[in-house]
């Protein structure tokens, strides 16, 4: 399948919530709420943001939104080199077929032209799968855990990169 990896425009807002919610939040089939466009859209104008979307042959078909120097805790104490994902989400029909591994290849390509020597992220203790595929490109865990924001009562675990080579 032909593909390609871009910088995000607010245009691209009402798809990549589309991908996102329905990735993220499998109950919720309707249109994205007016919060997740606007969330997006603030996204893609962020200069501290890498916001990255796949083109399929006719629509958007997977996202990435990285923050340059965030951490959940204290973001002022992060040094200056470190990027972490917030989001990452590929259309469901579209998984397995190397595109997120291209999509976070190219989301490590550009941190590193932007002077970043680690990537962070976050995802549920229980998402095996996502663990297997971020350690295939390199993640390792880092040991920290916390209660998610989104649903207390679900564990995430953080994990991390190097971008040196």
């Amino acid at each position: 399948m032909a593909y390609s990896i871009r910088e995000g425009t607010a245009l691209d807002a009402p798809a990549v919530a589309a991908i996102w919610l329905a990735t993220q939040h499998e109950e919720h089939n309707e249109w994205p709420d007016e919060e997740t466009l606007n969330e997006f859209a603030r996204d893609a104008a962020d200069p501290k943001k890498l916001f990255l979307v796949v083109d399929g042959s006719e629509e958007v078909i997977g996202l990435v939104v990285a923050i340059l120097a965030y951490d959940d805790d204290v973001p002022e104490q992060l040094p200056p080199d470190v990027i972490h994902i917030a989001s990452i989400a590929m259309a469901p029909l579209f998984c397995g077929r190397g595109i997120g591994t291209a999509l976070i290849r190219e989301t490590m390509d550009r941190a590193r032209a932007l002077g970043c020597t680690r990537m962070q992220l976050w995802t549920h203790e229980a998402n095996h799968r996502a663990q297997r595929f971020y350690e295939r490109l390199g993640f390792t865990p880092t040991g920290r855990s916390q209660a998610d924001n989104y649903d207390p009562q679900s564990l995430i675990v953080q994990y991390a990169a190097s971008l040196c080579d």
